[in-house]
């Protein structure tokens, strides 16, 4: 029996399933969590930065979804 690759339209362009894009930004919230409890303000607020580039993308990638 022949394995069959299949690839979706967005793993083509290098874009992730929504379903792991939103995982990604709930595991940066308990990374900055842990950094601001540890007082490493630097690290918190680099995990902020890249947590509202994915939500950014989240939410453009929501909008065309019509």
């Amino acid at each position: 029996m022949k394995h069959v690759h299949r690839t979706r339209q967005g793993d083509l362009f290098g874009m992730e399933p929504l379903k792991a894009l939103r995982q990604k930004i709930h595991d940066l919230d308990g990374s900055i969590s842990k950094a601001l409890k540890s007082r490493d303000y630097s690290k918190a607020k680099q995990l902020t930065e890249e947590q509202e580039k994915l939500l950014k993308e989240l939410v453009a990638r929501g909008e065309n979804r019509d």
